[in-house]
């Protein structure tokens, strides 16, 4: 390494200022777009990494339905409560979840006087409203633009546990059921499987 270190001083003592000059911009440059070219390929290969395991993680996490994921975040929570070993969770809702499109809406409203031969008038109020969805290209297709998903109402929910049967820890894990689904006590159903 000391040697072409060595050999650079050598070759800029040597040199011209003018050709020394020339040659350093030129080498900044070629570092400069090296530096570029390592970079975008280096961010493609992430991006495109980045984007394919998001993709991996949308498609695992639509696959499952609305109450699956429910009851997986239930079995997750209840399972941490202590004194419980197993917990199996069932939710059935009332129906499926509505997905809401934005909507263009052009109101109009006209009114017409007329006149009859006997000297009356009468008034006529035409009032028409055009409704019609948004829609929005992405990839290649036309989909309507969703404004809001509404979820659907829980129906109930039942909960089978096996570990310690104590009072205190079936109040415990029904309180938690009916906090974390936001439903009143009678759609909430503990039932204890003994060891």
């Amino acid at each position: 390494m000391m040697k072409i270190f060595e050999k650079f001083q050598d070759y800029i003592k040597k040199s011209d200022k003018k050709r020394l000059i020339e040659n350093l911009i030129f080498v900044t440059v070629i570092g400069f777009v090296l530096m570029m070219t390592a970079n975008i390929l280096f961010d493609n290969k992430g991006g495109r990494k980045a984007k394919e395991e998001d993709g991996n993680v949308n498609t695992v996490s639509t696959a499952l339905s609305y109450e699956q994921q429910l009851e997986q975040n239930l079995i997750r929570i209840l399972g941490g409560i202590e004194g419980v070993e197993k917990v199996d969770v069932m939710i059935t809702l009332e129906s499926d979840s509505e997905a809401v499109p934005a909507m263009d809406i052009v109101e109009s409203e006209k009114t017409t006087n007329e006149k009859d031969n006997n000297g009356g008038t009468r008034e006529i109020i035409q009032h028409d409203i055009n409704k019609k969805v948004v829609m929005v290209s992405q990839a290649g297709t036309n989909e309507p633009l969703i404004i809001k998903n509404i979820k659907p109402e829980i129906k109930g929910v039942v909960v089978l546990v096996k570990g310690i049967n104590d009072e205190n820890i079936k109040y415990d894990i029904f309180k938690t059921v009916q906090t974390v689904l936001g439903v009143p006590a009678y759609k909430v159903k503990i039932v204890y499987n003994g060891k």
